[in-house]
């Protein structure tokens, strides 16, 4: 039994265009008052390349406590990454 996971709205593929390039990429956006925490995660045994869209400034990873651009990057597989600050464009 294979188990398939799609690509959110926020993930700027389309779903046709996820399912074609086999791109098992989830990434979510949740405000808390001026603070934005940008979450990624790469479910696919590749390397993938993410960007979340409409989200900038500085982050600070979460797990490694590093200051990174964290709405962008690559992912090796099955890696994720959970980051504090920057900003929405709302």
């Amino acid at each position: 039994m294979a188990i398939y996971i799609l690509t959110d709205s926020t993930a700027d593929f389309t779903p046709e265009e996820a399912e074609r390039r086999g791109i098992w990429v989830v990434s979510l956006k949740v405000q808390f008052g001026e603070e934005t925490m940008a979450c990624l995660f790469n479910f696919s045994g590749r390397t993938q390349t993410v960007r979340l869209n409409g989200v900038e400034g500085e982050f600070t990873d979460l797990i490694s406590g590093e200051t990174a651009c964290c709405p962008s990057g690559t992912l090796e597989p099955y890696q994720y990454r959970l980051c504090l600050g920057g900003t929405s464009g709302r």
